[in-house]
């Protein structure tokens, strides 16, 4: 995948506004009930980053949530027009990560996805011949995998 320096996103009503200094990580599409609420949509097109190549908005024009205390996701929205905008995963033993929606890039030619994951939630059958994981653990595995591999190719020479 070859680095698309300086990707542009921003909200529906331009108060958020960010970048990215590096091509993402990889795409997924999580159909998890968590990602359908927040998203208000179907599914999730998500852009997951190393927390590093993004340069984040300020904290003051996003509002950020936990919808599983357990879990190590805040979701932000926007605080003007509530798009969501950012999401940081942070947890023990894994390296921080941003993940962004899709929608929000300006300029970037998005990767195809990785794969559908908790395609159990599906709303729609997807017409495509993107893998499909299932449940928790099938779906955590698939990002796993992704994650791992792309932070391998991606090492420092």
């Amino acid at each position: 995948m070859t680095a698309n320096l300086d990707t542009k996103f921003g909200c529906a009503c331009d108060e958020v506004a960010f970048s990215a200094t590096d091509a993402p990580l990889f795409r997924v599409l999580c159909h998890c009930t968590i990602c359908q609420r927040f998203n208000r949509e179907d599914f999730a097109d998500i852009l997951v980053y190393r927390a590093g190549d993004v340069r984040s908005p300020p904290n003051s024009v996003i509002a950020f949530k936990h919808y599983k205390r357990w879990f190590g996701v805040a979701r932000g929205r926007c605080h003007q027009c509530e798009a969501p905008t950012i999401e940081r995963f942070s947890a023990p033993l894994f390296p921080p990560l941003i993940m962004v929606p899709t929608v929000r890039a300006v300029n970037l030619s998005a990767p195809t996805p990785i794969g559908h994951l908790f395609y159990e939630h599906c709303k729609q059958e997807a017409t495509d011949d993107l893998p499909k994981h299932t449940g928790f653990f099938g779906s955590q595995l698939a990002f796993m995998r992704a994650l791992r591999q792309q932070l391998r190719e991606r090492r420092p020479s």
